[in-house]
């Protein structure tokens, strides 16, 4: 009795060696098939990858940009370009006056050389430039001229100095009062005068400067920065300080 157990005991044995051994034939032979899964699924991705990146082309370049700028200079029914107006430049008091006549915008910077009226024993000179503007016709009608005075410089000839040394004046004395006179015309502000009128008035008023100088009459207030003067032949006029 206590053989035929161990015989089967022993066939179990022999039995479970043989079917482990045959579960390790078929594990091993699957072995060789994933190096051919790992290959053939690369090979898919690059497919893919190339096929997209043959599908997306870049978006041609526009070559019609030209047209678009406008040129900023013309203009348009809906953003019209203001345009200055010319102005004539003159190089002398008569070419200004014959602009003042018909009231045409036009403008001069006038040199001039005029004695010093106060000085009674040197003929002292004073050196300058004055800007002139006609602007135009005011919404009145009138003509305007606009005048600049800037500071003069006084000045005294050779002869001049040579007449008062045989007078009796030093060198001293003469170059003290050239420079003083200099000194007090740095500390006067520059004034602007603004004159209406009629053209040929205008033109009158500029012929009359350059040839025997002009009548003036004028008034102000104290305090006041701006004087109001009326100038031959009829000219209204307001001086102010800069």
């Amino acid at each position: 009795m206590n053989k035929k157990i161990y015989i089967l005991v022993g066939m179990a044995t022999i039995l479970l060696f043989v079917g482990t051994g045959c579960i390790d034939k078929k594990e091993t032979s699957r072995v060789p098939n994933k190096p051919v899964i790992q290959t053939t699924q690369p090979e898919n991705v690059q497919e893919e990858k190339t096929s997209v990146i043959e599908t997306i082309k870049p978006t041609p370049a526009k070559t019609e940009a030209d047209p678009i700028i406008q040129n900023p200079t013309k203009a348009t029914s809906t953003s019209p370009v203001a345009t200055k107006p010319e102005i004539t430049k003159c190089t002398s008091l008569d070419c200004f006056a014959k602009l003042a006549r018909t009231c045409t915008i036009g403008e001069i910077t006038h040199s001039y050389s005029t004695p010093f009226p106060f000085s009674s024993d040197l003929r002292i000179i004073l050196n300058g430039k004055t800007y002139f503007k006609i602007n135009g016709k005011n919404t009145n009608g009138s003509c305007t001229l606009i005048q600049q005075f800037n500071r003069p410089t006084a000045t005294l000839s050779k002869e001049e100095k040579q007449k008062a040394l045989e007078m009796g004046k030093t060198e001293n004395e003469i170059s003290t009062q050239i420079n003083g006179m200099n000194e007090s015309f740095k500390n006067n502000p520059v004034t602007v005068m603004t004159c209406e009128g009629s053209g040929p008035d205008i033109a009158t008023y500029l012929i009359n400067l350059e040839h025997s100088g002009s009548d003036e009459s004028c008034s102000s207030s104290l305090g006041e920065d701006e004087s109001h003067c009326i100038i031959s032949p009829n000219l209204t006029c307001i001086t102010k300080t800069l």
